[in-house]
This record gives C-alpha cells, structure tokens and sequence, in this order.
C-alpha cells in the first residue's frame, strides 16, 4: 500500500487490490474524512475513470490534513487549498465576466472550475456548453 499526494486530498495504491474495500471501510470509521474506491468516487471529483489515479481515493475536511505517519514533524500550515467546494463554502471561486455579450452586473451562485472553461467558450461562439447542465444555467444567467 502506497499513499501518494497527502494533504488535504490523498491517493491509495494498492499491491492487493483485494484488502481495497477493507482498507475504504477502516478509513470511513473516521469522521474527519470520506474515502472511496475510484470507481466509486463522487462523479464532480472527475477521477472515477481514470486509472492514473490511485485505488483508493481519501477526501478530508477542512482543517483537517492526510500525513505518512504519527512520527512525521509537525507541519506549519500557511493556507489550505484542495478541499472539495461541496463540504466548505471557503473553496467556492470569484468568477467575473465583462464584454458587450455579458450582462452588467449580475450576482449568480458558486459555480466549479470546471464550469469556467465551457462558458468562456460559449461566450465567445466555439462551442456548446450545453452537454453540461450547470454550465448551461450558469451561462443563461451571464450570457446576453
């Protein structure tokens, strides 16, 4: 078993990937932090296909952190970043938008890094953000 990426978001490999379910049931004992099989990873996390990431997927809370192990030095933390936005509303992102095809000044919700792009592109005529549906929302509510 190999951790990989500790902080705030963590990697399992494992060399047996038949203790995996055992390994996630011994983590979620804890309240501090949510693991999962990759597969079975939140769908917003975009990593449930991707076999580059881990067996195992750790997901802690804010102010909480991964470590190696009890014996690593006490860690100075300086600001914290990697937590999911849907557990702590201090990750949601500022996005603004000015041009002649954006409405003035119009508050809309949080929306993910990953609506950013697809909205850009459909501001801008070179693409659909359509096949996204919170994309899609948030570009009615930004688009003229």
């Amino acid at each position: 078993m190999t951790l990989i990426n500790f902080g705030t978001f963590a990697m399992i490999y494992m060399q047996d990937s038949r203790l995996s379910q055992t390994v996630v049931d011994a983590l979620n004992t804890s309240k501090s932090m949510s693991a999962y099989l990759r597969h079975q990873a939140p769908e917003r996390f975009h990593m449930n296909h991707n076999p580059r990431f881990g067996e195992i997927i750790i997901d802690v809370d804010p102010n909480y952190y991964v470590i190696k192990n009890r014996k690593s030095k006490k860690i100075k933390l300086r600001g914290g970043h990697g937590y999911d936005p849907d557990r702590s509303k201090s990750m949601h992102g500022i996005f603004y938008a000015k041009g002649p095809h954006i409405h003035g000044e119009k508050k809309i919700r949080s929306i993910h890094n990953t609506d950013v792009h697809p909205i850009v592109k459909e501001i801008l005529g070179m693409g659909d953000a359509s096949t996204l549906s919170l994309t899609r929302q948030v570009v009615k509510h930004v688009k003229s």
